[in-house]
């Protein structure tokens, strides 16, 4: 009964929640293979504390215990909602300690943007997709199922399909699109006809884990070190750099393509030390009194 539940959970989550085929494996992977494992049947207030307590025993990180507790709650909304439980239940999550992410900085981006590919076409897919990611803030997996049809060339905007299924329009720059017209022209390299701007030779759509082992390889190689999760960087660093150049932070919103401007806040919310030093500078009553 309880598999059967789930199933037709899942299913009301593709069909009228739209939802990603990334979060439905997570809610099957994470959250219904761990409560087969250390529970089983259907939800009770004693099952619960259980799979809490056996999720800590497993010494999960926090983050994944929390995402992991979130789809949980999800599912028992559901089942109350829909009559198969008699009371809400919910479980609850840890407090997480926010660590603040690092971007890169204003040398490191230059140095990635100015990498000379070689001739292989990794590596100028690769490059291809660097300059994308830092001109548009777009995220990883926008970036690699981005279609050609979806490129407006005459107008600089390009279509995304965010999360939830979600269209936004995001422009670029005209540095961005000679960069992509040269790419498209004269260095896509696909034997079959692919809708994606970067596809492998066989048109199939690039993977993050084939690309991220690439860039890994040539951040290494350029001795750059410091920032934290590999393409999600490129977004912070375009966030950073929107608003120090006078961008709005509402503008960004969209740009990310956030539902809350939160969100958009968390982006942005570390300080560049170069920039918090030049302002200690001019303020510091101690150097203006001395002087």
């Amino acid at each position: 009964m309880f598999s059967g539940l789930f199933e037709q959970f899942i299913k009301e989550k593709r069909y009228l929640n739209n939802l990603s085929e990334r979060t439905l494996h997570s809610y099957r992977s994470d959250m219904f293979r761990r409560w087969m494992l250390y529970v089983g049947g259907m939800p009770t207030q004693a099952g619960i504390n259980q799979f809490v307590v056996k999720m800590r025993e497993e010494g999960l990180a926090i983050s994944t215990y929390n995402i992991t507790i979130r789809s949980l709650n999800s599912f028992l909304s559901w089942l109350h909602r829909n009559g198969h439980i008699p009371q809400y239940l919910k479980a609850q999550q840890l407090r997480q300690e926010r660590r603040i992410m690092k971007t890169f900085t204003e040398a490191q981006m230059k140095r990635l943007l100015s990498w000379k590919p070689s001739k292989n076409r990794n590596e100028i897919r690769l490059h291809v997709l660097m300059c994308l990611l830092a001109d548009t803030g777009i995220r990883i997996n926008e970036a690699l199922t981005l279609r050609l049809e979806n490129i407006d060339w005459d107008n600089l905007l390009i279509k995304i399909m965010g999360k939830g299924s979600k269209e936004r329009i995001v422009p670029i720059s005209i540095e961005l699109r000679k960069v992509l017209h040269r790419y498209v022209t004269r260095q896509r390299v696909c034997k079959h006809m692919s809708p994606y701007l970067l596809c492998t030779s066989s048109g199939t759509q690039l993977t993050y884990q084939h690309i991220g082992r690439i860039f890994r390889g040539v951040v290494k190689d350029l001795g750059i070190e410091g920032f934290d999760s590999a393409f999600h960087a490129f977004r912070r660093f375009f966030g950073k750099n929107y608003l120090k150049n006078g961008g709005n932070l509402v503008y960004l919103q969209w740009l990310f393509g956030h539902a809350s401007i939160t969100t958009t806040k968390m982006y942005v919310e570390d300080i560049d030390i170069e920039d918090l030093h030049r302002a200690h500078l001019r303020s510091s009553p101690l150097s203006r009194l001395k002087s």
